[in-house]
């Protein structure tokens, strides 16, 4: 992974963003206070306000979460997989004769946006393009990252930054999913009907009637899947739900929880979920999804019950984040401007 340190003489860089995780137990409770502090995550407008909840979450909340980390390796695997995203991405952008910096940065943790661009800009860049690692655009995570990236650089005029924003129906993107889905598919019983069930991270019911686009495209990324499915041959019943609430506030619904038990009392016996909002192996999938429900649908008569793998490095979700980067990098060598945005993109 290039670092800003270590940067070479190339002048167009690619920043990679996610949200973060804690990598040791005793970052558990700073990463909650951190990832509660984001005005993306709590939107309220009192930075006073959002601080003192993000304190008195952290505190109720770190005992309990240190204890899921612990079943998972104690501590998010989130950092170094994205790190290995950006080496296989920028061996993608090579062999297309791309050369381009790529970092990473988290938007709630360690390396922070406001650590790793500062050093970036230092190297006198000549464009950036911004690629939140979330296929369907939220306030809470893809706004977020370009809200901060643009506080950052308010003072940096000259650079070229491009944003990508969503990207809930890229073709390469469906693939990967639908490759995931196969090889969870072949690990299920063949003469039993396996149920999908699509699992992607609630929000707040609030951010929704605000307007934020999440659950639409949550919805139209099935819709491209299931399709994509029926294309091969594969007709499965689906289901899509959302997990990972937090609090008494409405959620974005029907839950995952509520749903497993609704697929139970249907006599379903094989279900595969499919994580359709996380890109890469994280708490919500290696103990939520695989740990927790798995455990939940098991108690309640599923016998069959499988997760799949997180993209990660899946060589074709590589070659969609390869596809989204190379039409600005492309379009810089050819032209010196970036492409028009159609569809998602956001140019500064």
């Amino acid at each position: 992974m290039v670092t800003p340190s270590s940067v070479d003489s190339r002048k167009s860089w690619v920043l990679l963003c996610n949200l973060g995780g804690p990598e040791t137990i005793e970052e558990v409770r700073p990463f909650l206070k951190a990832l509660f502090s984001d005005p993306g995550i709590l939107r309220i407008r009192s930075s006073w306000l959002r601080g003192l909840l993000a304190w008195g979450i952290s505190t109720l909340r770190y005992r309990s979460s240190q204890k899921l980390y612990a079943q998972i390796g104690g501590g998010s695997p989130l950092r170094r997989l994205t790190e290995a995203q950006g080496e296989a991405l920028a061996e993608a952008l090579r062999r297309r004769g791309l050369e381009a910096n790529v970092a990473v940065a988290m938007r709630c943790w360690h390396p922070s946006l406001d650590e790793v661009l500062p050093k970036i800009i230092a190297t006198a860049p000549t464009n950036l393009v911004v690629l939140p690692l979330f296929p369907q655009d939220s306030f809470t995570t893809t706004r977020s990252v370009v809200e901060r990236v643009e506080e950052l650089l308010q003072d940096v005029p000259d650079l070229e930054c491009r944003f990508i924003t969503s990207w809930y129906a890229h073709p390469k993107y469906i693939e990967a999913v639908v490759a995931r889905i196969r090889e969870g598919l072949a690990d299920l019983p063949p003469d039993e009907t396996t149920t999908l069930l699509f699992s992607a991270h609630s929000i707040p019911l609030r951010y929704v009637r605000e307007g934020d686009p999440y659950p639409q495209q949550i919805e139209a990324s099935v819709r491209s899947v299931v399709t994509r499915l029926e294309a091969e041959g594969i007709t499965l019943p689906h289901r899509l739900a959302y997990q990972s609430r937090l609090g008494p506030i409405p959620w974005l619904g029907p839950s995952t929880e509520e749903t497993i038990d609704t697929l139970a009392r249907e006599g379903i016996t094989s279900l595969l979920v499919v994580p359709l909002s996380f890109v890469s192996d994280h708490v919500e999938t290696l103990y939520e999804i695989d740990i927790l429900y798995r455990k939940r649908a098991k108690r309640l008569g599923i016998e069959h019950f499988r997760c799949t793998e997180g993209l990660n490095t899946e060589a074709t979700f590589i070659e969609c984040l390869a596809d989204l980067v190379s039409d600005h990098l492309d379009h810089d060598r050819r032209t010196g401007r970036g492409p028009r945005n159609e569809g998602g993109g956001k140019n500064r």
